[in-house]
Parts: structure tokens; C-alpha cells; sequence
């Protein structure tokens, strides 16, 4: 989302040359994942700003540093990941007894900001599809940052901001890092900073690097089912054209890996007593302060850590608990739920679902082609989708 960071948008490209023709040639992995998958891909949130970064091209530093900013903002001199509403304070701010963990609604006095176009088409689409996991590709760095990226209410920075799902978060970066040839190994990369992330794991919590109000990892979280992270991918935020080809075989294995990781947790349908999808049903975890709801079709996807999980289904007073399994490096276990006039309902001890699997991936952000993203969305056996957007890949199921 950042016209100057250009590696995200190229490697985006090959990665679609990449699963096309993998397609095409018969490879087991690419035509699984496809076959249960949708994937869109956009190459860019901000092509005006890769427009004007492209007048200096490679071989000026204001382009082609860790620092370099010429191309940076839209054509309204926005920084995009500045300009979504900072949700995390909201939330806090919200009465503790009326506080919702999921689904903040925006407040009014954001629409009275400038709102890039380009923001507004992203929170748009963002609502309209039951997306559940993202990435968006950024240079400047090498490493994977997570959630929280907001600071919060707190005046302190470069200080820890952890999310309920902060122990998920950090196992999806461990996927990116381990598939990453160069990020999480000490001496492969030269430090872009005074933080060699590549030293301490490939990952950071958001905010214990800097604070970034208004970033669209949080927006995600917040307003949405969607897990989100950002991927810094280089220290040069516009390399020569001849580098591509090597960021793009340091970060092919991560990328293909963290689509595949959609494929966890648990997966399924809240129906009413006629067996019709039940819509925005809430699907809780417990020991997790973070729910998602169903889709229009009643379907959900809910990643998770591996073990033995209490989840619940919920809607207008009908409510239902079953326990689900999560087992490592196995698909998304199926746990779906039925109302009927019972409000109440609570499986028995040995009422464990079993596993099974299929995902797909989803679009992300619209525009011409600048900065990069992407999100994962899980879904159900009923449907196969494949969703993968160059500027945010999203994953679903249904």
C-alpha cells in the first residue's frame, strides 16, 4: 500500500505466473491448494504512488533505501496505513459491560477524516466477504509484524500490544518465517536497522517496534473475521529489476505455506431446526476475547492452536457448546452446530468432532498495482473458492 515499496507487488506477480503454471503442469501441491482454494490477487492499493516513485526508479536513495519515502502516499498525499480508523483505542474505550470482542463498529466521527478513496474501497470489500486471514506485503524491513499495531490508550511506546489471539499470531508468522529463506536466520540478511529482526526470530509484535494508528492489520481484527499481519520483505524498497528473481525464491515456500495454514483450526455450519444456514451466529472460543460470526450461508472458519477447544455457537438467544479438536499439521477439524427450540444445549464429554479439511483464499485490496497485500479465507465442503489478492491475499471457506 505503499507506492515505493515495489518487491511486495512483484513477487505477487510471480507468485500468480507461479500457480498458473504449476496448474497447468499437473503439480500436486499448487492444484490442491487451487482446487480448494479461492485466491484473488491485486498487486497494488496504491498505484499512483508507485507511479511517482517510478520517475526515480532504483537508483535514488528516496526510493531505494530503508528509509526512502518518494512515492510513499496516494495522489492526496495520504499514507494509506495511516488512514483506517484506529479501532483498538475505540475499543477500549467502549463500557466494559457493552463492549464488543469482535466487529467494533466504526465510529461516526471517523467518516468526518479524509478518507483516502482507496481506504474506503478496501474497509468496503473488507465487510463484504467473510475473509479469515491476511497478509499485507510492505518493504523497508525484513521480518513479519502482528497484531497489535496500535499502541492503544497507552502513551508508552515500542511496548508490547498483545491481542487475544496473540499466541496464534505468533504461530502464523513462525509459518512465513520457516518458509522464508533468509528472514528468521541470523547473518543471512544485512541489518536494515539498528533492529536486526533476522537476529530475534523474524517477528515482532506491531507496536513493540513502533505504533501505527490507523493501520489496516488492526482494522482487519477488530471490524472483521479476518486475521491479519504485515510482511516486510526487503531492506531495498526498490530494488534493481535483476533482484526480483531472487526475493521472489526467498519468500515463494512462505507465501505458499501461510495460504496452506488457512487450513487449520476448526470449520463448519450453525443451522436452526429446519437445517437452514443460520446468518451472523457468533462462534466463541473460550479462554479467547475474540469471536467471529457466520456467513450469509451460515458457514464459519475459525483458526486456532492445536488441542482441545469449548466453542459455542450463539444467535438471538439460541445457544449451543460442543468441544473440538485441533490437531497440528492436520486439517481444519468440521464442528457445526444446530438450534432447535432448546436455548441451551452442551455436548457431552465425548462429543469431539473429527477432522477434516478444505479452504480457500480471497481477494484483497483494489487498485491499479503499487504496494502488496494479502488475506486467507478458509471454507467448507460445499463450496471451493480461490481468493487471492496481490495487495491482500484473503482465504475463506463456505
Amino acid at each position: 500500500m505503499h507506492g515505493n515499496e515495489a518487491v511486495g507487488r512483484e513477487i505477487l506477480m510471480y507468485l500468480v505466473q507461479y500457480l498458473c503454471s504449476g496448474y497447468q503442469a499437473g503439480d500436486a501441491r499448487i492444484r490442491r491448494l487451487i482446487d480448494q482454494t479461492r485466491i484473488h490477487i491485486m498487486p497494488s492499493m496504491n498505484p499512483d504512488g508507485f507511479e511517482r516513485a517510478a520517475t526515480l526508479g532504483p537508483d535514488s536513495p528516496r526510493t531505494s533505501t530503508s528509509w526512502g519515502s518518494y512515492g510513499r502516499l496516494n495522489s492526496e498525499r495520504i499514507d494509506l496505513n495511516r488512514n483506517f480508523p484506529d479501532m483498538l483505542p475505540v475499543w477500549l474505550l467502549q463500557v466494559e459491560s457493552q463492549r464488543r470482542n469482535h466487529h467494533v463498529e466504526i465510529p461516526e466521527w471517523y467518516w468526518d477524516t479524509l478518507v483516502a478513496p482507496e481506504t474506503l474501497s478496501v474497509i468496503l470489500w473488507s465487510l463484504s466477504q467473510p475473509f479469515v486471514l491476511a497478509g499485507s506485503l510492505h518493504g523497508g524491513s525484513v521480518v513479519v509484524s502482528y497484531p497489535f499495531d496500535s499502541c492503544g490508550l497507552r502513551k508508552v511506546m515500542r511496548s508490547y500490544s498483545e491481542a487475544p489471539d496473540d499466541a496464534l499470531f505468533r504461530k502464523l508468522a513462525k509459518v512465513y518465517v520457516d518458509g522464508h529463506r533468509k528472514m528468521g536466520k541470523c547473518g543471512q540478511v544485512e541489518p536494515c536497522n539498528a533492529r536486526n529482526f533476522t537476529c530475534k526470530g523474524g517477528m515482532t509484535n506491531g507496536a513493540e517496534w513502533y505504533c501505527v494508528p490507523g493501520g489496516m492489520q488492526d482494522f482487519s481484527y477488530l471490524v472483521t473475521n479476518c486475521l491479519e499481519m504485515t510482511f516486510e520483505l526487503s531492506c531495498d524498497k526498490y530494488p534493481d529489476e535483476d533482484e526480483l528473481q531472487t526475493y521472489w525464491e526467498d519468500n515463494k515456500e512462505a507465501l505458499l505455506s501461510y495460504m496452506e495454514a488457512v487450513h487449520t483450526g476448526i470449520k463448519g455450519f450453525v443451522r436452526d431446526g429446519s437445517g437452514k444456514g443460520v446468518a451472523n451466529a457468533t462462534i466463541s472460543v473460550e479462554g479467547v476475547n475474540h469471536d467471529v460470526t457466520t456467513a450469509s450461508d451460515g458457514d464459519y472458519w475459525r483458526l486456532l492452536l492445536p488441542g482441545t477447544h469449548r466453542v459455542t455457537a450463539s444467535w438471538e438467544g439460541f445457544e449451543q457448546t460442543r468441544t473440538c479438536a485441533v490437531k497440528d499439521e492436520s486439517p481444519a477439524t468440521v464442528c457445526d452446530f444446530s438450534f432447535s427450540a432448546t436455548t441451551t444445549w452442551f455436548a457431552s464429554g465425548n462429543d469431539v468432532t473429527g477432522v477434516t479439511s478444505q479452504f480457500s483464499i480471497t481477494p484483497a485490496e483494489s487498485g491499479r498495482q503499487t504496494s502488496n497485500s494479502f488475506s486467507l479465507h478458509s471454507f467448507s465442503l460445499i463450496r471451493s473458492y480461490l481468493f487471492f489478492v496481490l495487495t491482500l491475499i484473503v482465504v475463506w471457506r463456505s
